[in-house]
C-alpha cells in the first residue's frame, strides 16, 4: 500500500474485499475512484504528490490517500457530504443574490487560485461544485483539467459539458483559461435563475445557441448582477471579464462583490446563508438514491497500448 498522505477524516465504507487485495484497513469510510496505472512505477505517486502539495484550504481540495495494486490506482478522497450543486438548485428552484454571490466568490477564489499555478479546469458545471457540510462550496472534478504555461497557454481539444462550454470550444478554435471564465458566468445565471441560458432538444441547437444567440438577463436581477454576468459571458474571449492579465483579481474587484472581503473568504469565515442538512460524517441525503444504492465498480478500462509510430490520442490534450 502506497500513501501519500494520511487522513484523519471519514469516508465512504469501503468493500472487504479492498482489505484482501491492500492488507488491513483502518475502521474508517471512504470515497473511492480509480484509474488504471499506465507504467507500474514510482514516478506516478512522486507526480500526484508534488502536484497537490498546495494550500487547499483555498481552493477546497482536501487530503487524501493514494492505495496501489498491480493494475489500478485508487484515490480516496474526503467524502463531501452536502450533496452537489444541482442537486441543491433542484431542491431551491434558484438562490438569492446575497447566497449566489458567496457561492461565486468561493469558485472564483477557487478558478484563480488554479489558473496562477497553471491549471485550467474546463468542466465546471452544478454536478462539479460540491457543498461541505458548513455550506461552502468544493471544486472537484478535474478529468478535463489541463497544466499551462502562460505564454502558450492554449489548447484546442473539444471537452466540457454542453450548457457550460465557452463559443470559443463549441467552434473548435483555441482556447485558453478565460473558457473557465465563461463557465463560471452559466453557472452564476443558473443560480440566480434556475437555468442555464442556452438549452435546447441536442447538442447542436445548444451550440448554435450558444455561438450566436444573445443571452437574456431577467429583470428582476440586480443591475450589479446583470453588469457581471455581461462581462462573464462575453462571446469573445478577449473581452471576457478575467481573460486580462490580471485573472481573476479583475473578477474580484466588480461592483457585484463589493460587499465580499476576500481575505475573510478564503479563509473560510464568511458563512453562507444556506447549510446543508447533514446527520452525521455518514450522512447521504443530499445526493440522489440512485448514485448511493449504486454498486461499487472497479474502473472496465484497460491501460491502451501504442504502436511504435501511432500518436498519443492524449498529445495535446
Amino acid at each position: 500500500m502506497v500513501i501519500v498522505k494520511p487522513i484523519e477524516k471519514k469516508f465512504y465504507n469501503i468493500d472487504e474485499d479492498f482489505s484482501d487485495t491492500f492488507g488491513p484497513l483502518p475502521d474508517s469510510i471512504y470515497d473511492l475512484q480509480n484509474l488504471t496505472l499506465l507504467e507500474d512505477d514510482d514516478s506516478t505517486h512522486e507526480y500526484s504528490n508534488n502536484n497537490y502539495d498546495h494550500d487547499q484550504q483555498s481552493v477546497g481540495i482536501e487530503d487524501f490517500e493514494i492505495l496501489k495494486n498491480k493494475y489500478r490506482l485508487y484515490f480516496v478522497l474526503d467524502f463531501i457530504n452536502g450533496g452537489d450543486l444541482d442537486y441543491q438548485l433542484h431542491r431551491e428552484g434558484l438562490f438569492r443574490e446575497d447566497l449566489a454571490r458567496v457561492y461565486t466568490a468561493e469558485i472564483i477564489s477557487a478558478i484563480s487560485y488554479l489558473h496562477e499555478n497553471g491549471i485550467m479546469h474546463r468542466d465546471l458545471k452544478p454536478h462539479n461544485i460540491l457543498l461541505d457540510s458548513e455550506g461552502h462550496v468544493m471544486v472537484t472534478d478535474f478529468g478535463m483539467a489541463k497544466q499551462f504555461d502562460e505564454n502558450t497557454g492554449r489548447s484546442n481539444t473539444f471537452c466540457g459539458t454542453d450548457e457550460y462550454m465557452a463559443p470559443e470550444i463549441v467552434q473548435g478554435r483555441d482556447h485558453d483559461k478565460a473558457a473557465d471564465w465563461w463557465s463560471v458566468g452559466i453557472l452564476l445565471f443558473e443560480m440566480l435563475t434556475g437555468q442555464p441560458p442556452f438549452t435546447g432538444g441536442n447538442k447542436y441547437k445548444i451550440h448554435q445557441k450558444i455561438v450566436k444567440e444573445k443571452i437574456k438577463l431577467p429583470a428582476f436581477l440586480s443591475s450589479e448582477a446583470h453588469s457581471l454576468l455581461k462581462g462573464l459571458l462575453k462571446k469573445d474571449p478577449r473581452m471576457r471579464l478575467g481573460s486580462g492579465p490580471n485573472g481573476g483579481n479583475d473578477i474580484k474587484r466588480h461592483k457585484w462583490f463589493k460587499t465580499i472581503n476576500w481575505k475573510k473568504l478564503e479563509c473560510r469565515e464568511i458563512k453562507p446563508s444556506f447549510l446543508p442538512k447533514v446527520d452525521g460524517d455518514c450522512c447521504v441525503a443530499n445526493f440522489e438514491k440512485r448514485y448511493t444504492k449504486m454498486a461499487l465498480v472497479e474502473s472496465p478500462a484497460s491501460t491502451p497500448k501504442f504502436s511504435s509510430g501511432q500518436d498519443n490520442p492524449f498529445k495535446e490534450f
